[in-house]
């Protein structure tokens, strides 16, 4: 109904003429344009209806992390970024080095990186100490982890949260 309402009204005169429409678009134009809003704003509704959750899903719940991120008061970490914890490795041979331990949104270990923000592969065998006392660390070049902005969960990227009200 909608494609043929506009259809009609967007025909220009020699063609409604020689198709004998010329009373559609011209005694009838105020019903055909009432019919072309109504049947408009009911394609939209059934539209809206079937691609609603895909919609909020990589649309709405991206845009809404990324223009009001929430924020851990004890910890200062906003969601939707990749966090990185200060670690301390020491081999059996007694020599140390320092590294950021990155985490995803979702608390699983990524990997790690040295100072600039390159990927560091420690020496085989090695113990980890978490530095900082557990603090989360945001080095100058901490990315904004795109998985969790655009997986589609409202609740993703906020666990750090619950955390911080049981301490």
């Amino acid at each position: 109904m909608f494609i043929i309402t506009a259809a009609i009204l967007l025909l220009p005169e020699s063609l409604a003429q020689s198709l004998h429409l010329e009373f559609l678009t011209t005694e009838y134009r105020r019903y055909v344009s009432l019919g072309l809003i109504v049947s408009g704003a009911v394609l939209a509704v059934i539209m809206g209806q079937q691609f609603r959750p895909l919609v909020r899903r990589r649309i709405v719940s991206p845009l809404l992390k990324l223009a009001f991120p929430v924020k851990d008061t004890k910890t200062g970490v906003t969601q939707s970024r990749i966090r990185y914890y200060a670690v301390r490795f020491s081999s059996p041979s007694g020599t140390q080095r320092s590294a950021y331990m990155e985490i995803d949104s979702n608390g699983n270990k990524v990997r790690y990186t040295d100072r600039q923000g390159r990927t560091l592969v420690p020496d085989e065998p090695y113990e980890e100490s978490v530095l900082s006392e557990g603090a989360f660390q945001f080095p100058a070049w901490g990315w904004v982890d795109w998985k969790d902005v655009f997986n589609g969960d409202d609740a993703s990227g906020r666990w750090g949260i619950r955390y911080a009200s049981t301490r």
